[in-house]
């Protein structure tokens, strides 16, 4: 299984115009501590993606960030503070 750990060049935030094409083919994804925010659609429409780890730093999960993906489960962390509208579906 190939698995990505994302890392944000820039900044604390992830969005899809980042490293996209980094996570062409990969089941499994991870989320490091620095990230604090998952931006809109920032995983909308990855299809292979199945298992995807999010630590307890993420404050926010925007608008559909993880829809039309193939992630049968997801754990909130539980310091979340803003889940956008639609963010798991309809994947979870």
């Amino acid at each position: 299984m190939k698995v990505c750990i994302i890392q944000p060049q820039y900044s604390t935030e992830y969005d899809k115009s980042e490293e996209y094409l980094k996570i062409s083919g990969c089941k499994k994804t991870i989320i490091p501590n620095t990230v604090v925010q998952i931006g809109s659609y920032a995983f909308a429409n990855c299809q292979m993606i199945t298992e995807f780890t999010v630590t307890e730093k993420v404050k926010t999960i925007g608008d559909g960030a993880f829809a039309l993906t193939s992630i049968s489960e997801f754990e909130i962390p539980q310091n979340l503070e803003n889940l956008g509208i639609l963010a798991l579906n309809p994947s979870v």
